[in-house]
């Protein structure tokens, strides 16, 4: 479990340094969040097709907002590996 809360520190402070370097930090973050929110809400749409989908919750919502597209890839491997979140 310390395993995947490192991987997670590593990934939102790559995103945030990332954003900073851009010199555009809140339209960056904006986008991201609006990409998130549109991947994940294109994977439960098509989850009505593919029978994969992500249940909409407090942790979800909010790794698709922080971290975006790769965020909600990131939730859909865990959803395939360990089972439903």
């Amino acid at each position: 479990m310390k395993f995947f809360a490192v991987l997670l520190i590593a990934s939102f402070s790559a995103i945030v340094i990332s954003m900073i370097r851009s010199k555009h930090f809140f339209k960056a973050l904006i986008l991201t969040a609006l990409q998130g929110v549109a991947a994940i809400c294109a994977v439960n749409v098509l989850g009505l097709f593919t029978g994969v989908s992500l249940s909409l919750n407090q942790y979800t919502i909010g790794a698709s907002l922080i971290c975006g597209t790769p965020g909600v890839i990131g939730l859909l491997l865990i959803d395939t590996i360990f089972g439903k979140i």
